[in-house]
């Protein structure tokens, strides 16, 4: 065999393992599992905030509970002197539920 013909068999060698690793890794993003994300904003009431009314962001919460969201992160966003204006609550669920 003559080094041109040895190396267009490397070459072919190379681009077909390329091809197969390009074909593993598309078949595995297709089998990821997809999330869709919801961001909520709870008013702290009182005039100078941080007044949180629990049984109405309990209720909200498990009401989104059943609708298939999951509670990621929940966050306090304060105002002036450090007072709590807005809960932060962030969800997650899985595409098309």
């Amino acid at each position: 065999m003559n080094s041109y013909v040895r190396f267009n068999i490397m070459e072919k060698y190379k681009i077909v393992q390329y091809m197969n690793y390009v074909e593993s890794n598309m078949k595995e993003q297709r089998n990821m599992e997809q999330w869709e994300y919801k961001t909520i904003y709870t008013d702290a009431k009182g005039f100078f905030g941080g007044k949180v009314n629990f049984s109405e962001f309990e209720e909200e919460l498990n009401k989104l509970g059943a609708q298939g969201w999951e509670l990621v992160s929940s966050v306090p966003s304060a105002q002036s002197y450090g007072s709590t204006r807005w809960i932060i609550s962030i969800f997650k669920r899985k595409r098309g539920f």
